[in-house]
């Protein structure tokens, strides 16, 4: 009886901890896909222009903000 105790929480530990890592993997994984998938239908000329551009002028060369050519 006391051996079957031990397996029992063994494998609820096991099952646990298997759960926990899980659960991170997936949650990491669905915020940088998120990301990395929004951002790879985007060239980089036009997240220049959305993001950068008002500040580093449209060709990089400043304005409000620095040069960057």
């Amino acid at each position: 009886m006391l051996l079957k105790i031990k397996y029992f929480v063994t494998f609820v530990f096991i099952l646990l901890a298997a759960f926990i890592f899980l659960e991170s993997s997936l949650m990491q994984n669905t915020v940088t896909n998120g990301f990395v998938a929004e951002a790879q239908t985007l060239s980089g000329k036009v997240l220049f222009k959305n993001n950068c551009a008002r500040c580093h002028g449209d060709d990089g060369t400043g304005g409000k903000g620095p040069n960057l050519t």
